[in-house]
């Protein structure tokens, strides 16, 4: 029963009490050089939420964000049609864009297997029945698969 305990109140003083520091310190007014502070209540926000300087910055960012997901979209689903189809040279394009392919999904791997060895694709396979051999080479850890 009180096992989960510890990863709750982790998860409550690494995630909560942040949100609720910055609540309770966005509603004062600070000077800078004193120690002293002011409380304002909601003035901030208020502030802030009719500032046509903040409305043009959340309209930019959602603008790009917007832009650069429709635009990676369109562009991976094009190279994915192009690729599929046979044509001079298609065999060395698919190694291409694989390799490079390749080297991003490696570096999310290091990263997932340095968070959490669980969730690496290498334990994934090793439970599916292929085994997995790291070797340290000058550029790096290469992982050959060998069927059981």
């Amino acid at each position: 029963m009180l096992f989960p305990l510890p990863a709750v109140v982790l998860v409550v003083g690494l995630l909560v009490y942040p949100i609720l520091y910055t609540l309770a310190i966005s509603t004062r007014s600070y000077s800078l050089g004193l120690a002293r502070y002011s409380f304002v209540g909601f003035d901030n926000y208020e502030r802030v939420l009719t500032s046509e300087q903040f409305w043009a910055a959340v309209t930019r960012a959602a603008g790009f964000t917007s832009l650069s997901v429709v635009v990676s979209t369109a562009l991976g689903m094009a190279m994915a049609i192009i690729l599929n189809r046979d044509f001079r040279g298609s065999r060395w394009a698919r190694i291409f864009t694989l390799s490079k392919t390749l080297s991003h999904i490696n570096a999310a791997e290091r990263t997932a297997t340095a968070s959490h060895s669980d969730l690496s694709s290498v334990t994934l396979l090793n439970g599916r029945g292929l085994t997995i051999r790291e070797t340290d080479q000058l550029c790096g850890t290469s992982c050959q698969l060998r069927p059981r």
